[in-house]
Formats: structure tokens, C-alpha cells, sequence
């Protein structure tokens, strides 16, 4: 079983179903990267080799935000729009929708709650 930024791949999947176990990386990303290093779609990680493990391995290091680097990018970017009190960042800390959705017969029970983020 091969190990990518502290998380365990199955051995017994395809490569990109694989990869997908990675925060931060979906069907299509998983799939560009096998198709990028020449491998079907249903190439096993049980037969990768070290070499080509060592491929993935950079390809997803270097070029991809996954996992814990990703994480910290999403809340900084939260406190960052929540310190500057915009229209996001007051709905965000009051627990309401973000994007336009009303309120008046849905989505208002965080704010009847008083559930605050932030």
C-alpha cells in the first residue's frame, strides 16, 4: 500500500479512484494525471511500481494543492473575507447563505440558532 501525503492508497483500485482519496483531487484531475503518465484507466496501484509511484508522487506535490495545503489556503481565505467584514464574510460568521439564496421561508435556522463561525 502506497502512501501520499499521509494518506493510505488502496492497493486493490484503480490509480485514479486511487488518487481521488486525496483532498483536492476529483475524477477529472485523477484521470488527467494517470492519462498524463500513459496509464489505462484500469491499471491497478497493486502493480505500480516504486518508479511510477515516484512519478505520481511529484506530478501531485508539485503542480496540485492537496490536503492540508489546501485546507489551510480554504480558511485562510475564509478569515481573510470574514476580517474584512464583506457581505460574505458577515453572512459566513452569522451561519446564513452566502450566495443569493433567500431566507424567508428556508435556510435561516443557524441564524434562529445563533450558530456563529468565525
Amino acid at each position: 500500500m502506497f502512501t501520499l501525503r499521509d494518506v493510505n492508497l488502496p492497493d486493490d483500485k484503480a490509480v485514479w479512484v486511487s488518487l481521488r482519496r486525496l483532498s483536492g483531487l476529483g475524477a477529472s484531475r485523477s484521470q488527467y494525471i494517470t492519462h498524463l503518465l500513459g496509464f489505462s484507466q484500469t491499471y491497478k496501484m497493486g502493480f505500480m511500481s516504486k518508479y511510477h509511484f515516484e512519478l505520481v508522487s511529484f506530478l501531485v506535490k508539485n503542480f496540485y494543492m492537496v490536503e492540508l495545503a489546501l485546507r489551510r489556503r480554504i480558511i485562510s481565505n475564509l478569515r481573510r473575507i470574514c476580517s474584512l467584514r464583506s457581505y460574505r464574510g458577515v453572512r459566513y460568521i452569522s451561519g446564513l447563505p452566502l450566495r443569493g439564496q433567500g431566507t424567508r421561508s428556508n435556510g435561516n435556522t443557524a441564524g434562529r440558532l445563533h450558530f456563529k463561525r468565525g
